[in-house]
């Protein structure tokens, strides 16, 4: 996994060192807005941080090393599955030479994280841990998309909804519906009105499942990620299904609608992203819709 970065020589496209320079510590490493945002937490960063900054001869090798080293005829040569990240307001390392990476480097993924500068891992935690655990748990195949707050927000909903169902008990996969509420299948339309509905209408799905020896769940290939509007969402891709001795059970193509919703939760209102309807159907016809 390759991290606001680039490599080198032709491959490279040099970005703006002044404030490594001037000791600019926080202008190298986050946006003008994050800074505003986070005075007090990036006070107390720099604080954490200072004694461990390079300084004197010691910066001054760093950045002829930054300056001199070239990896592009050896990228080609990489045969481990890599994830590229980058911030798409990087001013230090810019985000094209991410895009240089991921074009030589073979099956190479690019993970861009919207609004975020060279210290993304610091400014968009979750947003790159999203990133890194799904393409840890995909094919090399996947593709990653662009990654903002609300699309985070959508994908972290559906992953835990992911996680309940694979628990093989309705209650847990309950919280995640907003009702009334459909489920689509190649057989069946089910509309839930009421919670016992979707009870019942998992409860059958899951016995199935548990005759035929589930294991779990997993998002084979492209996960599309989708805002529609302020409070509705879409999540599309396909999955399978495998049972204990990971042989696979079924597969399908999937697309869930998400409606962010208000609850009050003792005095505060808290908003959430639920899910109001979802349709499983045969993997050509995602295909063929592309």
């Amino acid at each position: 996994i390759l991290g606001c970065t680039m490599a080198g020589g032709s491959c490279s496209q040099p970005g703006d060192i002044s404030g490594v320079l001037n000791g600019n510590l926080l202008g190298v490493l986050f946006t003008p807005t994050f800074i505003q945002n986070h005075q007090q937490e990036l006070a107390e960063f720099l604080t954490a941080t200072t004694p461990f900054h390079s300084q004197g001869a010691a910066l001054q090798r760093q950045l002829q090393a930054f300056a001199t080293h070239d990896t592009c005829d050896t990228l080609a040569d990489i045969k481990a599955p890599t994830l590229v990240i980058t911030g798409d307001r990087d001013i230090t390392i810019p985000p094209s030479n991410s895009n240089l990476l991921t074009a030589k480097i073979p099956n190479a993924k690019l993970g861009i994280i919207a609004d975020a500068a060279h210290g993304f891992s610091y400014s968009h935690p979750e947003i790159a841990t999203n990133l890194i655990h799904l393409f840890l748990q995909q094919p090399p195949h996947l593709e990653i998309m662009i990654m903002k707050d609300q699309l985070k927000e959508i994908l972290n909903t559906f992953g835990a909804y992911i996680q309940a169902f694979n628990s093989l008990e309705p209650t847990k996969v309950l919280p995640f519906f907003h009702l009334p509420a459909m489920l689509i299948t190649s057989t069946e339309v089910a509309v839930m009105e009421k919670p016992i509905e979707v009870l019942g209408v998992f409860a059958i799905l899951m016995d199935d499942l548990k005759h035929k020896n589930f294991k779990e769940s997993k998002i084979i290939g492209s996960l599309e990620v989708k805002q529609l509007s302020d409070n509705q969402g879409q999540v599309v891709g396909v999955a399978k299904r495998f049972d204990r001795s990971d042989a696979e059970i079924e597969h399908f193509g999937f697309t869930y609608t998400l409606r962010k919703i208000q609850v009050k939760d003792k005095d505060k209102i808290e908003e959430k992203w639920t899910i109001i309807s979802g349709v499983l159907y045969e993997p050509e016809i995602l295909s063929n819709s592309k």
